[in-house]
């Protein structure tokens, strides 16, 4: 029985599963970063490998059809090059496609016509493919040179407005003991010495986004203006990117940002639809690993029909 794969290589996991041509998921698996762009080719290469030989296992070695792969640092599909590179001597298909995680995400939303997919978690990202199949994408910048609306820029905002408040600039606000307790620092004299040694990773600071959240769902006007302010600088670069397209175009939301935080995601439908009200909002109904995999039957010549996107559904649900 062959078997199809789709993996979704993210900044620092990796998810893959592998499924027949029915759309049954026989088999998972979770492992490091296989971005060859962030981390050395041989730790990537090292890590699809062991993430291969688990799904290997799970399937008893099936021949795999097709594969595609998503990873977050790439401007557009992989060439032969880089592909061979990365998966040479490792994984053996008749098929292989390496391209941009977000394009590869878009594979989720499965009814015709012009579509766009907007991802916020530690960055962001927008992309735009319009009824031709003309895509376009912006984001992903990294946090000096864009990533507008953020968990990044949720909190570095947060950050900044805690510390005037604790001069006395701003009005008061729980996010001051939120700082101190997140970072475990005394003072903000520490928090700058971590920053400038760089002894926080941009996730770190990004999680902060989340007391953000709670400080704006109890009540924290400071906080919820913080909130409301990415989320509307997100949207208008996305309506940006939406003018060529058609007024009822299906647009995607995916990250943590959005999926946790109904404010957010709330306040970013609602500048959107200032722009048209038919566009179609909501979060994508399957993982990206799933958009992989949709890819992956593409590249097969396989037909994605009604059973194969109702077996999918079951994956969400089912440890495998």
């Amino acid at each position: 029985m062959p078997v199809y794969l789709g993996i979704d290589g993210g900044k620092t996991r990796t998810t893959a599963i592998a499924a027949d041509e029915n759309g049954r998921i026989l088999a998972k698996a979770e492992g490091g970063s296989i971005d060859y762009n962030r981390i050395p080719l041989a730790k990537a290469r090292k890590n699809l490998k062991l993430i291969l030989e688990v799904l290997a296992e799970k399937t008893e070695d099936q021949p795999c059809i097709a594969a595609a792969i998503g990873l977050t640092s790439l401007t557009g599909r992989a060439g032969k090059r880089d592909t061979a590179a990365l998966c040479g001597g490792i994984l053996t298909c008749d098929r292989l496609l390496i391209d941009r995680d977000i394009y590869i995400a878009m594979q989720c939303i499965r009814q015709p016509g012009a579509r766009a997919v907007v991802i916020s978690g530690v960055g962001s990202c927008v992309a735009v493919e319009d009824e031709y199949g003309e895509r376009s994408c912006y984001g992903n910048w990294g946090a000096l040179l864009g990533d507008e609306g953020s968990g990044y820029h949720i909190a570095l905002d947060a950050i900044r407005y805690a510390l005037r408040a604790e001069q006395g600039l701003e009005p008061p606000t729980r996010l001051v003991n939120e700082v101190y307790d997140y970072f475990e620092i005394g003072s903000f004299a520490e928090l700058k010495a971590q920053l400038e040694t760089q002894t926080l990773d941009p996730k770190r600071i990004s999680d902060f986004a989340g007391r953000v959240f709670h400080c704006a769902k109890h009540g924290d006007q400071a906080a919820a203006a913080i909130a409301c302010a990415q989320a509307m600088q997100l949207a208008d670069m996305v309506k940006t990117m939406l003018e060529p397209l058609p007024p009822d175009t299906f647009i995607g939301l995916w990250g943590g940002i959005f999926r946790y935080n109904r404010l957010y995601r709330n306040e970013f439908a609602a500048r959107l639809l200032e722009q048209s009200g038919e566009y179609q909002i909501r979060m994508l109904d399957y993982p990206a690993e799933c958009g992989a995999l949709f890819a992956a039957y593409q590249l097969g010549g396989v037909t994605i029909t009604d059973e194969i996107l109702k077996n999918t559904d079951v994956y969400r649900g089912v440890r495998v």
